[in-house]
This record gives C-alpha cells, sequence and structure tokens, in this order.
C-alpha cells in the first residue's frame, strides 16, 4: 500500500533519490486478475508496480502517468502495449515514514478520467487497514 506523496527524502550518495519498498496488496492482484485476460498480461501489470518503486524520481518516472486523487492515494493510469484495449489505474499510496509504495488496488478505468467516489472511499479503507496492520 502507499500513501501518496511528493519524493521520498531519502537519497543515495549520487544525489539520487533511493528506491522505495513496493508493497503489493493481495486486493490489488485481485482487482488485477478480474481486468486482464491473460498471465502475460498479469505479468505486465506486476512489472507496472515495480515501477513505482521509483515514485518521487522524476527522470525515472517522466513516462509515466501519475495523478493524484486526493490527499494521499494515487492513481497510475496503464493502457496498451501487452494490455492491449484495456485501460486501468493503479491506486497506490506513499507512506513517507517507511518509505513504502502501497498498491492498494487496481480499477477498469480511462485515461484521464476521475476515480469514481465509492472506489476512492475503497483505497482509503485498503490503505487505513495496512496502516492499522503496520502500526501493531
Amino acid at each position: 500500500m502507499s500513501k501518496g506523496s511528493g519524493e521520498s527524502k531519502d537519497s543515495n550518495q549520487t544525489g539520487q533519490i533511493a528506491k522505495q519498498v513496493v508493497i503489493k496488496l493481495d486486493a490489488a492482484w485481485n482487482d488485477a486478475r478480474k481486468i486482464v485476460k491473460t498471465d502475460g498480461q498479469l505479468i505486465y501489470v506486476g512489472d507496472v508496480f515495480e515501477r513505482l518503486a521509483d515514485f518521487g524520481n522524476r527522470s525515472e518516472t517522466a513516462d509515466l502517468c501519475i495523478v493524484k486523487v486526493n490527499g494521499k492515494i494515487w492513481k497510475l493510469e496503464v493502457k496498451g502495449f501487452v494490455l492491449g484495449s484495456i485501460a486501468m489505474g493503479v491506486c497506490f499510496a506513499h507512506v513517507t515514514e517507511t518509505s513504502q509504495i502501497v498498491v492498494l488496488g487496481v480499477v477498469d478505468s480511462d485515461v484521464g478520467t476521475t476515480l469514481k467516489p465509492h472506489l476512492v472511499i475503497k483505497m482509503e479503507r485498503r490503505l487505513a487497514y495496512y496502516l492499522d496492520e503496520l502500526a501493531q
């Protein structure tokens, strides 16, 4: 799960932003399985999840379409390539305290559209549950 903030404050000696740990919730994988049609597409979605490790590093994520949904939730818009005509949004949050990107879910979504309110609430609940589990 990921909380959704700008840049990581961690950096290495070269001045680059350090990669973050990407936590992929089971719910996100389940969401993705409902949208994709092939195993190859699911593997590609997993690769997309891993690209989020560079969130906050603009030079590494310049080719990604990432939009802020609300204060904590972000959406990576993905379409084409291995996915064909499938368009999806990978919802995630950035937990700055632990340098984690938490993949909250995957939604069937056209590029450039806003996330429906009930899906925002669902992602916020998943984030809250993850953070509660993390605190224990």
